[in-house]
Formats: C-alpha cells, structure tokens, sequence
C-alpha cells in the first residue's frame, strides 16, 4: 500500500507548546497524520506504541534529552526517520544527533519551507519503499512454485518446464548431482496423479535401491526395509 493511500504517521515531540503548534500547521496535509507530545516520556511512549514513520524531536527538554528518546526509538523501530530540533546549535550535537541515527538536525527558529522540504522527502521516499515491497511481495508470488522459490532464469525455465510436462507425462526421470535440490520437483504431489492412483505419493528417492521395474521399488529410509508398489507410468524417479 502506498503513502498516499496508507497515509504517514508523524510524532511531533517537544516542551514548547508554540513549535508543536507550528509543525501541525506548516505540515497538515491529508496523507499525513500528526500525534504531538509535550514532555520526552509520553513522546516514548507514544512512539513505541503507535510506530510513527516520522519523530520531531526537540534536543533539549526536561527529565530525558532528545538524543536518549532519539537511541530508544531507533532501538525499538530503527526504520523511524527522527529529525532533531533544537534552538541550542552546536556542531558537536549535530555530529552526535547524526551518529546516533538521525536522519537530520534543524534549527530553531524553524524554517517553515526547509521543514516542509523535509519531511515531504520523507514521505516520498516511504511512499517508494512501499511500492518497492509490494512489488517485492508481487514477485515472490510469480516466482513461488509448488513450494519451491526461485527468481533465476533457470530456475523460472525449471518451472515453466514442469508445467508444460505436468499434464501429458506420468513418468518423469530428474538428474543431477548429490545436492542441487531434485527432491523437491520429484516430489511434486500432481505429478503423482491418476485415475487408478489418485492420492500422491513422495518417495524417498535417496533410500531408493536400484529398481528392477516401473512397478516395484524396494525404499531403504534409515536402514528400513520396505517396499511400494507404483502402477505403471505414474512414478517419478531421481538419481
């Protein structure tokens, strides 16, 4: 789902009521949802429990600074984007704010057009990455078959020789080394179907001694014997 349809939640953090007034007026808009707090462990809490994509977070408050709400947040949620206002500039915090994790560092007075800039940068870019996983969720659909997944050309040509084979061959011989996955095509239970054997079988093709015909395997599955009667044309086989 999109930013514009999801909508983005924003927490605004900050002792002065004036500047929490001032973001929800400079930022309203309709994808955008603004919770505000006023003292730094209601702000924690809030944004523990509700998960804003976006905090404004005022550096200094009483009780808790901004840079420990700043770590707390990004320990619980470390996707939040957490910008840090302050009215008390000094290059050794806005080093320290950036090391800790915060995506950026403005000033107070506020600057209405460079915090619109932002957070709508902000937006956009949420807005991308959900497309991004819904394509991402789209992709592992298509490229999930049968319980296998894969997303190489082989492995797609794998898949789409499986199908177009399915439905005209009972009997199918998968090779290849110890190790490159050919149980898990040998075992496709439709393969296994038929009007005189309708429920799916899947051998242990790695217990397998050498059969002697289509009709009759002897299943050696950790040193047990036992055997299978298959009718004719409906088994897979893989060495």
């Amino acid at each position: 789902m999109s930013a514009e349809k999801r909508g983005v939640l924003l927490l605004a953090v900050d002792d002065d009521r004036k500047s929490l007034e001032l973001i929800e007026d400079a930022l309203s808009r309709d994808d955008l949802t603004i919770l505000t707090a006023t003292d730094p462990a209601s702000g924690l809490e809030m944004a523990l429990r509700r998960r804003p994509e976006i905090v404004l977070l005022d550096l200094v408050m009483p009780q808790m600074n901004g840079i420990r709400v700043l770590e707390q947040i990004l320990a619980a949620a470390p996707a939040t984007e957490v910008i840090l206002i302050t009215g008390h500039y000094s290059a050794e915090s806005a080093v320290e704010a950036i090391r800790k994790g915060a995506s950026d560092y403005l000033t107070k007075p506020l600057s209405i057009a460079r915090l619109r800039e932002r957070v709508d940068a902000l937006i956009a870019e949420f807005g991308q990455r959900q497309r991004a996983l819904q394509l991402d969720s789209e992709m592992l659909k298509t490229c999930k078959f049968q319980g296998m997944v894969g997303r190489s050309i082989l492995m797609l040509a794998v898949f789409s020789r499986i199908r177009r084979a399915a439905p005209h061959f009972k009997t199918a011989l998968v090779t290849g080394a110890t190790g490159t996955g050919k149980e898990p095509p040998a075992g496709l239970s439709f393969w296994m179907r038929s009007a005189t054997f309708p429920w799916p079988l899947r051998p242990n093709c790695c217990g397998c001694s050498k059969p002697g015909s289509s009709s009759a395997w002897d299943l050696r599955p950790r040193g047990r014997r036992m055997s299978a009667w298959l009718p004719p044309r409906t088994a897979i086989y893989a060495r």
